[in-house]
């Protein structure tokens, strides 16, 4: 709309409207809010954002801003991006032959090094986010034993699943 909506906040309201039409639409597992640089200047309560939605659209949501100026810093938009995807992720029985790479957002390529090496170190499935075809696979990478980061922006979220879910992490390079 305008500016007059964007400082008070008022376009805020109408996110959860707006979430519970796309959930009745799309019948999504869960959501994910990308917020603006506009909205993390003015401080929106992202997670409060987050909540009403859930609760109007009855599906996991969650939210991350989107801020090219924090690009250089530790909050860059694709950390927070990567953070807010595995931020669904439940408990799970852990699989003591599985290990999951963080930090690709593509299948590593076919005559990588890495998937040998784990395979020869015992792991017999490696979870990667953009090889889930299903939430059900996905719910699946809360079963690894270990986290690798192949990628320095996905270290924070390896550190909040070490925190959620217990899954401790290394970080390659």
């Amino acid at each position: 709309r305008d500016a007059r909506d964007v400082v008070p906040g008022a376009y805020l309201r109408r996110i959860p409207e707006a979430a519970a039409l796309a959930a009745k639409r799309a019948h999504p597992k869960a959501l994910i809010l990308c917020m603006t640089c506009v909205d993390a200047l003015l401080g929106t309560d992202i997670d409060r954002v987050a909540r009403e939605a859930e609760r109007a659209c009855g599906v996991p949501v969650t939210g991350c801003f989107m801020d090219p100026i924090a690009r250089e810093s530790k909050n860059a938009p694709m950390v927070s991006v990567q953070q807010a995807v595995m931020r669904f992720l439940l408990p799970a029985k852990t699989d003591p032959g599985q290990v999951n790479l963080l930090g690709n957002f593509a299948p590593l390529e076919a005559e990588s090094e890495l998937p040998r090496l784990l395979k020869q170190a015992g792991i017999s499935r490696i979870g990667q986010l953009s090889a889930c075809r299903s939430f059900a696979e996905y719910q699946a990478l809360a079963r690894a034993r270990l986290n690798v980061v192949v990628h320095p922006q996905a270290a924070a979220s390896a550190k909040d699943l070490e925190r959620r879910l217990g899954i401790p992490f290394v970080e390659i390079s």
